[in-house]
């Protein structure tokens, strides 16, 4: 069982860095974080898909907020379904708490 981490911001004008900084003190390795700089009202991100595509049963999946994952997380559970068990777990993380010493 893995664990991945998931980045977005809404533009490429924003910046990534303090989502990035708390997946890092998290242990998360580079390799297993996806980031995305576009709008998260859909699924077709290619970070997302490509994160999705990577995931298995049982991997745990972080995100620093809801949000960031994307505005129909409740379709995570359809999700869930269709792999069957173990599902995939997903965590939300404040970054703003793993900076906060910063």
């Amino acid at each position: 069982m893995s664990t991945y981490a998931y980045v977005r911001v809404s533009d490429a004008s924003q910046h990534e860095d303090r989502q990035m900084i708390a997946m890092d003190e998290m242990g998360i390795p580079q390799k297993n974080i996806f980031l995305d700089k576009q709008s998260g009202k859909n699924t077709a991100r290619p970070g997302l898909q490509r994160l999705m595509a990577r995931v298995e049963r049982g991997d745990t999946i972080i995100v620093e907020s809801v949000s960031r994952f994307h505005h129909g997380f409740p379709d995570q559970e359809a999700e869930n379904q269709r792999r069957g068990n173990p599902p995939i777990r997903y965590k939300i993380q404040s970054a703003y708490k793993a900076n906060k010493a910063m």
